[in-house]
């Protein structure tokens, strides 16, 4: 390996999350153009569809009131009308991508999710733990100039 690999680096383009997350969605759908199969093997369409909205928001409130449980100062945020908004942003994407509320529920990567949250969540609650612990120490005093 050389020691100057910063022309490795300039070939590889700077992107944040969210570009690469439209550049992962971009080539899912041009990948999966055809629209959704329901059950029944016909084509769902938002004339056909049955209004889920109400699961969405239902999935979304059950999964939110688990982490209120355990952060309750976030409920002057997470207010039913967000939780609301958020399960109907899930349901337009259900009906863009044929997701129902069971298979997204049921989804590994939510699994994964979960188990990843349980490890980190302590991680975090001891550095903040640490950065007020830093923040409140007494800050050491100058010493007097001669």
């Amino acid at each position: 390996m050389s020691g100057d690999n910063s022309e490795d680096f300039r070939q590889i383009p700077a992107c944040d999350g969210l570009d690469a997350i439209a550049a992962e969605s971009a080539k899912w759908e041009a990948e999966n153009a055809a629209p959704p199969v329901g059950a029944d093997g016909l084509p769902v369409t938002d004339q056909v569809r049955a209004d889920t909205s109400g699961e969405w928001r239902e999935a979304v409130r059950m999964g939110c009131g688990m982490v209120l449980a355990v952060k309750p100062e976030l409920q002057a945020d997470w207010t039913p009308g967000k939780m609301d908004a958020l399960g109907d942003a899930l349901d337009r994407c259900a009906v863009r991508y044929g997701w129902t509320v069971g298979e997204l529920l049921g989804h590994p990567l939510l699994g994964l999710a979960f188990a990843a949250w349980g490890l980190a969540a302590p991680l975090v609650r001891i550095e903040r733990a640490k950065s007020k612990l830093a923040q409140a120490a007494p800050m050491p005093s100058e010493p007097v100039p001669a």
